[in-house]
């Protein structure tokens, strides 16, 4: 019997813009917008994922200001104090979804 696993990373990226050019450099002063790019990678050659529940807490530093998705998969998102649950049902192999999540520096 051979098992087949799906081999998923994750990668958080911070910008400056709700466009996802400009990269966070240097210091961000209070009461700036910083928007957060997280990404779901599936690199199996075979294997799809399901049922990916993925969750974060945001920095004290910050505060929830909204979120959104690529749409393609779709996510469920949900954020509570500052904790962000994110679902996606599946992700074929070789694939990857991403979501947003837009703070204030304090």
């Amino acid at each position: 019997m051979t098992i087949v696993k799906p081999s998923l990373t994750i990668t958080k990226q911070a910008f400056t813009d709700s466009g996802f050019s400009s990269a966070v450099s240097g210091p961000v002063l209070p009461g700036v917008s910083i928007w957060y790019k997280i990404t779901i990678s599936n690199s199996s050659g075979t294997a799809s994922a399901i049922t990916i529940d993925l969750d974060d807490t945001l920095p004290s530093q910050v505060t929830y200001v909204t979120h959104g998705d690529d749409t393609n998969p779709l996510w469920t998102i949900t954020e509570t104090a500052g904790h962000i649950d994110a679902t996606l049902s599946s992700l074929a192999a070789g694939a990857s979804a991403y979501f947003w999540i837009e703070v204030t520096i304090n």
